[in-house]
């Protein structure tokens, strides 16, 4: 549920659309979407579990709760295991809320982030990416330890 009414997911349509088109473009579907609330609770395991095997997605998202909103570390951490519980080929991304500070510990958990807010100038996502912004960021990436 959003403030704009109820969202309600497409997958079997997407899917049928990209068999369509003949594309081998891939699918990434936020686990919990930002931005929204459940009408029911539903446990993150079944969550993960639905979006690879009934949605069908080629990845998945674990967003904060809202634009430029940091992810729980404990979540994403949880996402990736039920993931792997599955045997899913499927990579995990940030979704949100990733910033120079925080990136090296993300990366670590998941398998990769989108990243928008954190590179605008003065972090306002209608501004410009700023350069700067991007180079700090890839330098912690690139100069963190471990894989």
């Amino acid at each position: 549920m959003t403030d704009q009414g109820i969202v309600e997911g497409r997958a079997h349509e997407t899917l049928r659309l990209r068999d369509e088109l003949d594309s081998d473009v891939a699918i990434f579907a936020d686990v919990e979407v930002k931005h929204s609330a459940p009408l029911a609770e539903r446990p993150l395991a079944e969550l993960v579990a639905e979006t690879l095997e009934r949605g069908r997605a080629d990845g998945l998202v674990v967003s904060g709760s809202e634009t430029g909103h940091a992810v729980d570390a404990e979540t994403l951490a949880s996402v990736v295991a039920f993931r792997d519980d599955l045997g899913a080929d499927a990579p995990v991304l940030v979704g949100s809320g990733t910033t120079a500070e925080n990136v090296a510990e993300l990366v670590e958990i998941a398998d990769g982030a989108i990243v928008g807010t954190a590179l605008k100038e003065d972090e306002e996502t209608v501004n410009r990416v700023d350069e700067s912004r991007v180079e700090n960021l890839v330098s912690r990436v690139r100069n963190r330890d471990g894989p």
